[in-house]
C-alpha cells in the first residue's frame, strides 16, 4: 500500500559495521532514501542519523529521537540499519505504523502480518549478528593463539602499525618500566614527559579526522604497563598464552616485577579523586594487633567547630585509630636522622642483588607452561592443575623478584646531598617509596583518652 501523496516521512540512517555486507555511507544511505521518499510521493520530515552499533545495547541517540516523534512513516535503507534487536523491533512496532527500506521494500507494522513479517527478518537479522561475533571471537582466539598482537584502529605506542619497534617511543616504554622498579612515581614521571613534549598515539575521530595525542598522565601509563607484549607475550581474555610475534621491549622478569608492584595494595590508596596517595603511612604502617595495613581516615576533633584531622585506621579491627600527623613527623625526623649516620653513604654502594638464580628459574617456569599449553595430547583435567602448580610457583618467584629489585629509591640520596634536602625535593610516591625500602612500621594501641604521642607506641624494625 503506498502512502497518501503528501505524506511527511522520517528517515533514520546508520552507518553499519558488518563489513561482510554492501556498506553505504551516510551520504549515500541519504540520498536513496530521499530519492525513495519522491518516488512515494512523500516529503522528508527529519532525519536521524547513528553511528553507533545496534547490537551492543549502546544507547543510540538518533533511534531514541526517531521514537520520540512517533512518525507515522519511516524511511531507512536497510532493514537492519533499523532493526537489529527484538527489543528495537517491538518500539517501532509501538508507533503502529510503516517502515520503507531502499533495498527490501515494505513492512506495514499497522496489520499482523506486517508484524510478524517483520519479526521473522528481525530474528533473522539478530541471528546473523550472533553468528558473526562468534566468528569474530573465534578468529581473535586463533589469532591470539598464533602469538598475533592485537590489532585495534590505532596503532600501540611503541611500535608501528605493522608492529616493528618505534626507537624513540620504545625507550620511553622502556624507561617507564625502570621507573616504576626504581620507585619513581608514576606522576612524576607523566610530568617529566609532558614536558618533554611526550603524549600516546593520534586517534581517529568518527569524522575520519585524526585528533592529536594526548599527554600521559598516571592512569595512562599504567594501562601502558601493564600491556603484556611489551614483553613479548600474548594474552587473550586475561591468560598468558604463549610468545607475542611483535618484538619485545623489556624482558619478562622485568614486566613481571612491575605488575608486582603495580598491585601492591599500598599504592591504591588514594582519595576519592584518584590523586594519589593520602598520606605518607596510609597502607605502609601495619596494625599492632592483626599486622593488617593502616589505611587514612578521618577523625574529629571538636564536632561542633568542625575540626578534623587525618588518621591511621586498621579497617580489620576496628577501633584501632590514631593520629597520623605526630606519627608521619616522627617516622620523617628518624629516617632522616639514619641517613645522615656516616654509614648509610656505604649501605648506597652496595652491590645490586645477583637475581640470576631467580630469573632461571622464572623462564623455566614460564617455559614449562608454554610446552604445557601446546601439549595437545596431555589429559585436559591434568594440564588444568599442572598450570596451576605452575603458576601459583611463578607468582611467587616473580615476587621475590619484584621485592629484591626494589633498590633504586635510594638513589636520589647518593652523592653526599643533605637528606633533608632530597627529601624536601621529592613527592609523597617517592617518600613512601624511600620509607617502604628503610623501614617496617608497626602501629601499636594507645590507652584511652591518651592525648600526647608516644613514640613507644611504635615499633620500627630497619630493613638495611
Amino acid at each position: 500500500m503506498t502512502p497518501p501523496s503528501g505524506s511527511a516521512a522520517h528517515v533514520y540512517l546508520r552507518m553499519s559495521e558488518d563489513r561482510t555486507r554492501e556498506e553505504a555511507g551516510h551520504d549515500r544511505q541519504l540520498a536513496d532514501c530521499r530519492a525513495l521518499a519522491a518516488s512515494l510521493g512523500v516529503t522528508v520530515a527529519a532525519v536521524h542519523t547513528d553511528t553507533e552499533s545496534a547490537t551492543t545495547g549502546a544507547v543510540r541517540p538518533g533511534f531514541e529521537a526517531l521514537l520520540k516523534a512517533r512518525p507515522r512513516l519511516i524511511i531507512a535503507w536497510h532493514e537492519d540499519r533499523l532493526l537489529r534487536t527484538n527489543k528495537d523491533l517491538e518500539r517501532v512496532i509501538d508507533l503502529d505504523g510503516a517502515v520503507h527500506f531502499v533495498t527490501h521494500g515494505r513492512l506495514d507494522l499497522a496489520t499482523p502480518t506486517g508484524r510478524a513479517v517483520a519479526r521473522t527478518v528481525t530474528a533473522w537479522s539478530h541471528h546473523e549478528a550472533e553468528h558473526k561475533a562468534q566468528r569474530q571471537r573465534l578468529a581473535n582466539k586463533q589469532r591470539a593463539e598464533r602469538g598475533e598482537p592485537w590489532r585495534g584502529n590505532v596503532r600501540l605506542f611503541g611500535y608501528t602499525v605493522g608492529f616493528d619497534l618505534v626507537p624513540t617511543e620504545a625507550e620511553r616504554v622502556a624507561e617507564a618500566y625502570t621507573a616504576v622498579l626504581s620507585g619513581t612515581s608514576l606522576r612524576a614521571l607523566a610530568a617529566r614527559w609532558a614536558a618533554a613534549g611526550v603524549t600516546n598515539v593520534s586517534r581517529p575521530t568518527r569524522s575520519g579526522a585524526t585528533a592529536g595525542g594526548q599527554p600521559f598522565n598516571s592512569r595512562r601509563l599504567v594501562e601502558l604497563l601493564r600491556r603484556p607484549i611489551y614483553a613479548g607475550r600474548r594474552h587473550y581474555r586475561g591468560e598468558d598464552i604463549g610468545p607475542c610475534t611483535a618484538p619485545a621491549v623489556v624482558d619478562l622478569d622485568t614486566f613481571a616485577a612491575v605488575q608486582v608492584i603495580l598491585n601492591d595494595p599500598s599504592r591504591r590508596t588514594t582519595d576519592k579523586g584518584g590523586r594519589g596517595p593520602l598520606c605518607l603511612l596510609s597502607g605502609v604502617a601495619r596494625c599492632g594487633r592483626c599486622k593488617g595495613p593502616m589505611t587514612a581516615g578521618v577523625g574529629t576533633a571538636n564536632s561542633a567547630a568542625h575540626t578534623r584531622y587525618r588518621t591511621l585506621t586498621c579497617r580489620g579491627c576496628l577501633g584501632l585509630s590514631r593520629k597520623e600527623e605526630p606519627i608521619e613527623e616522627f617516622v620523617t625526623a628518624v629516617v632522616l636522622a639514619r641517613m645522615r649516620r656516616p654509614d648509610f653513604a656505604k649501605l648506597l654502594e652496595a652491590p645490586a642483588p645477583d637475581l640470576t638464580p631467580l630469573r632461571a628459574r622464572a623462564g623455566e617456569l614460564r617455559a614449562q607452561r608454554d610446552e604445557l599449553a601446546a601439549d595437545l595430547t596431555v589429559d585436559l583435567s591434568f594440564a588444568a592443575k599442572r598450570d596451576a602448580r605452575l603458576r601459583a610457583e611463578l607468582e611467587k618467584v616473580e615476587t621475590e623478584i619484584a621485592d629484591r629489585s626494589r633498590g633504586g629509591a635510594l638513589a636520589p640520596f647518593a652523592g653526599g646531598r643533605d637528606p633533608g634536602e632530597v627529601w624536601q625535593a621529592l613527592d609523597l610516591v617517592s617518600r613512601r617509596a624511600v620509607v617502604r625500602e628503610l623501614i617496617d612500621v608497626v602501629i601499636l594501641p594507645v590507652p584511652r583518652g591518651a592525648r600526647v604521642f608516644d613514640p613507644d607506641s611504635l615499633t620500627i624494625d630497619w630493613k638495611i
